[in-house]
């Protein structure tokens, strides 16, 4: 009887799981679509800045690199959500950066100090897989390190937007729709790592995949914070 309840609550939790992969999957995936909608309509990319939009290609290539390694590696706690995501917003984060590029942008630019630190940043990378491409052991914490840089690029990144809508004293530009879904996903997110760690127990790969979650949601709460600044300063 005990058996038979514990494979029925492993099947309630797997399902449980999955539902919640899928919705954070769609809210962050369709979360991108706003603000590249949003640029096209206006020919413009005045208002979104262009660090975030540089740090977050780098932090989707070494995020999307991370998984896939980790999954070929047979950690089953990496879900197809996940891969599918990291590389559908690698995408999304180019056609966004391709928009900077053919856009009217003013006097927007990537900042000195955001093209410092991506050219260390991919020094870093270069080194460390001449350093961790030897064996299967250093392959795997190479996967780790990747993860953790898109958790500190994730943070960084930000950063340049919540200055510029406080510099602006507007978010006009800046897709509060995108916000909205982001902050959707993180919360599924969080669940689904919740109900995996009843599952199967913690593992370390995921670590990334919860930070990511914990700051897309303080950030989040940044940003509405400052669009009811901005619409009390409307009205």
């Amino acid at each position: 009887y005990y058996l038979m309840s514990f494979n029925v609550d492993q099947v309630y939790l797997h399902l449980i799981s999955e539902i919640c992969g899928w919705i954070y999957f769609f809210a962050w995936s369709i979360s991108f679509y706003p603000q590249i909608f949003i640029n096209y309509k206006r020919k413009s990319v005045v208002g979104l800045s262009l660090d975030f939009i540089a740090l977050n290609i780098t932090g989707f290539v070494c995020y999307f690199t991370s998984l896939v390694v980790n999954k070929s590696n047979g950690d089953d706690n990496i879900h197809i959500q996940d891969l599918f995501f990291a590389g559908h917003a690698l995408f999304c984060c180019l056609v966004t950066g391709f928009q900077c590029l053919i856009y009217e942008k003013g006097t927007q630019d990537v900042s000195i100090v955001v093209r410092t630190l991506l050219v260390l940043i991919w020094g870093a990378i270069i080194v460390n897989i001449y350093l961790f491409s030897s064996n299967q052991e250093t392959i795997e914490m190479f996967a780790k390190q990747l993860g953790l840089y898109k958790v500190g690029i994730s943070f960084s990144k930000y950063l340049p937007q919540v200055y510029l809508n406080y510099k602006r004293k507007s978010t006009v530009g800046w897709s509060i729709e995108n916000v909205l879904l982001d902050f959707t996903g993180g919360v599924f997110s969080l669940i689904q790592l919740f109900v995996d760690e009843i599952q199967t127990g913690w593992d370390g790969n995921l670590i990334p995949k919860l930070l990511l979650s914990l700051e897309s949601l303080a950030f989040d709460v940044i940003f509405f914070g400052q669009v009811l600044i901005v619409l009390f300063l409307i009205i």
